[in-house]
């Protein structure tokens, strides 16, 4: 219930869900991501999928980027590179 949840609320905004999701991708692929203060960095880490660590973004848990991994960010993102 908890990770559908996180789902949910990330893909709840067509428009908005693609800017999430694209950020996310690069997180979660290990790309260095530096923290700033932007709308969707925040909605990424209200959602509890991203935390902040030395500055830079990284998936929360090995669970979280286990679940929201390659398959479900093509799933949900047209035009994935995956």
């Amino acid at each position: 219930e908890h990770l559908k949840t996180i789902s949910n609320r990330l893909l709840q905004n067509k428009n908005y869900s693609a800017k999430l999701l694209r950020i996310y991708e690069k997180i979660w692929q290990g790309k260095e991501i530096i923290f700033n203060d932007t709308p969707e960095i925040q909605e990424l880490l209200v959602s509890g999928l991203i935390s902040v660590c030395d500055g830079k973004l990284r998936v929360s848990n090995q669970i979280y980027a286990s679940v929201f991994n390659r398959n479900w960010i093509a799933n949900n993102l047209p035009n994935s590179d995956f």
